[in-house]
């Protein structure tokens, strides 16, 4: 199935958790965030929820500032 991955579109198996798409991407999970669709999804969350069909997603590293 195809989603947008930070703006690029590409292939996953179909009903493909996050954290399998973050392994798949080599991601480290520490200080990742993700947003599905324009929701940000806890990393609890990640092996749950599964993508659907042109799901849009953004990958980023959390910064801490001051």
């Amino acid at each position: 199935m195809q989603i947008t991955l930070n703006d690029k579109l590409i292939s996953v198996s179909p009903s493909c958790p996050l954290s399998q798409l973050l392994q798949q991407l080599r991601v480290r999970q520490k200080g990742t965030a993700l947003a599905v669709n324009g929701q940000i999804i806890p990393a609890a969350g990640w092996p749950e929820y599964l993508l659907q069909e042109n799901d849009d997603v953004v990958v980023f590293q959390v910064i801490a500032g001051g």
